[in-house]
């Protein structure tokens, strides 16, 4: 279960692991969203690397760990899915740093844009071995 959530949270930017941390830290603590995706990040990379190193057959177990773990062992181009997940949390960073009240609708179309860049990266990406993947899960 903790490897689904990694898997939305380091390829899906929509989907991101501070999201569905939000609601536990918000009655204890206030913290800028930015940083509730960057500690999400943080958790979970370390959690698949560490599960990756120790028990790497949990990864073939389903379909979607197991292209997590083939997103994480082969970098080109794999991690190019990597790096535009993390290009919108980079936006809303310098949204909570720079921010000006005339470029608020600017920095919302560039992390919609960023999104929707992510998304047609993985999906570009991915396609054939999500097919592959399938037929062999299937």
């Amino acid at each position: 279960m903790l490897l689904l959530w990694s898997f939305w949270t380091l390829c899906l930017p929509l989907f991101g692991g501070g999201l569905l941390l939000a609601p536990l830290f918000e009655p204890f603590i206030s913290l800028p969203d930015y940083i509730l995706e960057l500690c999400a990040w943080v958790t979970a990379g370390l959690l698949s690397v560490a599960t990756l190193i120790f028990t790497p057959h949990v990864f073939q177990l389903t379909p979607i760990t197991h292209l997590l773990s083939w997103i994480l062992t082969h970098p080109f181009p794999y991690w190019i899915i990597l790096a535009t997940a993390l290009a919108p949390v980079i936006a809303s960073w310098l949204h909570e740093r720079f921010s000006f009240p005339s470029n608020r609708l600017l920095y919302a179309y560039l992390q919609f844009a960023l999104v929707i860049l992510s998304f047609l990266s993985f999906s570009y990406i991915t396609m054939n071995d999500l097919i592959i993947l399938s037929n062999i899960h299937a």
